[in-house]
C-alpha cells in the first residue's frame, strides 16, 4: 500500500502556536497536495505561506534531484 498522505505539526519558537501542515499525493495528477494552516487565530502574518513556498522548494529540488540519478 502507498502512502498518499502526510500530516505534520509545526511549531512558533516565541509563542508555541501550532500549525497543521497536510500533504496529500494525487499520483493520478502526478500533484502533491500542501495545506498549512493556524490551529488558532486569523493572522499568521504570512508564515504558512512562506512555509509552504519553501516545502515546495524543497521538494522540488529533491525531485530533481532524483530524476538526475536515475537518468545516470
Amino acid at each position: 500500500m502507498r502512502m498518499t498522505y502526510l500530516a505534520a505539526t509545526f511549531s512558533s519558537s516565541f509563542f508555541g502556536f501550532i500549525d497543521d501542515v497536510e500533504f496529500r499525493v494525487d499520483t493520478q495528477n502526478q500533484l502533491i497536495h500542501i495545506r498549512s494552516a493556524a490551529r488558532l487565530g486569523y493572522s499568521d502574518f504570512g508564515v504558512n505561506k512562506k512555509r509552504v513556498n519553501n516545502l515546495k522548494t524543497i521538494i522540488r529540488q529533491q525531485l530533481d534531484q532524483v530524476d538526475k540519478n536515475s537518468s545516470n
